[in-house]
């Protein structure tokens, strides 16, 4: 650095005379001796604009982020329980890990979830408690109480269960959010019980949102319907079927798996997609699923581009099931599914969205093919065994 710079940059920092000399060794350089008269002089870089701060007052841009999650997580923990169930068949998916072997025929198993009703409603992983013979509930207030399984399903790993309080003893249930108005960045909570370890609390944010089967490896459970919220809010086994929180205290998803591969990856089911089957789960026990007949692609950029569209969006068929309901409402390969019975999809959110619009039912699908856009109308029906 030339003397005359460090006097540039020392007069910058409010420096003058001998201070040269220490903001010239603070760079890293020493004092340039004079050069004498008829010596080459050094030549000198072009000084770098730095963009300096606005002046202007500071504008917060995180007015939701929390001083302390404390008065959330009281308010939250007698709403979170433990699970603790008997699995009565040997094998399958272990908590959190579901391509891993479960435990021995008769071992327990210990899982979380989260009261959703004053009558004892209880929401979980279908994982937690699959393959159970008993299922016991635990409060936060040491209250232990025997649970009914109400219903379950496998491809969205839901399970409802239901404990009866009995007079007197007054249940504390979560108000449920809405999962689609999360952003990425925004703080979460997760309340659980991992390794054991209950009514535990971590804090974290949204990582990420719409990981599907193509982001997560989940083993044989890859054809699911993932449409998972990434968090970095620490959960283990245990975790699974308890809570993901906002900082307004809503439950916006259910902690089902984590990416065994690294640490601070977690995935929560959008409790959205838990309250579109809840009705079907407490009145049938499981989800009677309608059958579209398309096989569905993501819409690249350069998919997007063929077709004539002005932005990415939508979801491709690739092909269609013969004598299915797409085939027969005109559905062709290379159509672009813009919404679907009124709601914006794409190729991660159609399948479920499809699957849980009503057996029977005639829908109106807006597509685009040709370059212009168009309506048919779909007929669902019961999805095959």
């Amino acid at each position: 650095m030339s003397k005359r710079r460090s006097e540039v940059a020392a007069a910058a920092l409010g420096l003058t005379g001998a201070a040269v000399v220490m903001a010239a060794a603070l760079a890293g350089c020493r004092p340039a001796k004079e050069h004498k008269t008829g010596e080459p002089q050094p030549s000198e870089s072009p000084t770098i604009a730095i963009k300096q701060p606005d002046p202007s007052p500071v504008k917060i841009i995180y007015p939701s982020a929390p001083g302390s999650f404390v008065e959330l997580a009281k308010r939250l923990d007698p709403s979170v329980v433990t699970i603790k169930s008997t699995s009565g068949v040997t094998g399958g998916p272990t908590d959190m890990y579901p391509g891993f072997e479960g435990p021995p025929s008769g071992a327990s198993s210990l899982g979380s979830g989260f009261i959703i009703s004053d009558d004892g409603y209880i929401l979980t992983n279908n994982h937690v408690i699959e393959h159970a013979t008993e299922v016991r509930v635990n409060l936060s207030d040491g209250r232990d109480f025997p649970a009914k399984i109400i219903g379950r399903d496998e491809k969205l790993d839901i399970g409802l269960i239901k404990i009866e309080a009995g007079k007197g003893n007054t249940l504390t249930p979560c108000m449920m959010g809405d999962s689609d108005k999360l952003d990425i960045g925004e703080w979460v909570v997760a309340i659980g019980n991992p390794f054991g370890l209950e009514h535990t609390v971590t804090a974290g944010i949204v990582s990420a949102k719409g990981r599907s089967a193509r982001d997560v490896p989940m083993g044989p459970m890859k054809n699911y319907y993932w449409n998972f919220i990434q968090t970095d809010a620490s959960i283990n086994p245990g975790n699974s079927g308890g809570p993901l929180i906002n900082t307004s205290g809503e439950v916006i998803g259910i902690n089902t798996a984590i990416d065994a591969r690294g640490a601070g990856i977690g995935f929560a089911i959008p409790i959205n997609m838990a309250k579109q089957v809840l009705p079907m789960l407490q009145k049938t026990g499981g989800i009677q699923r309608a059958f579209l007949g398309a096989f569905i692609h993501p819409v690249t950029v350069d998919v997007a581009t063929r077709s004539g569209l002005t932005q990415q969006r939508g979801a491709l068929v690739a092909d269609v099931v013969e004598n299915a309901p797409a085939a027969r409402a005109g559905l062709t390969r290379g159509d672009i599914v813009l919404t679907f019975d009124g709601k914006i999809v794409d190729d991660r959110t159609l399948p479920f969205i499809a699957s849980t619009s009503g057996v029977g039912r005639t829908v109106d699908v807006v597509i685009w093919r040709d370059k212009k856009q168009m309506t048919v109308k779909i007929t669902l029906e019961k999805m095959p065994e």
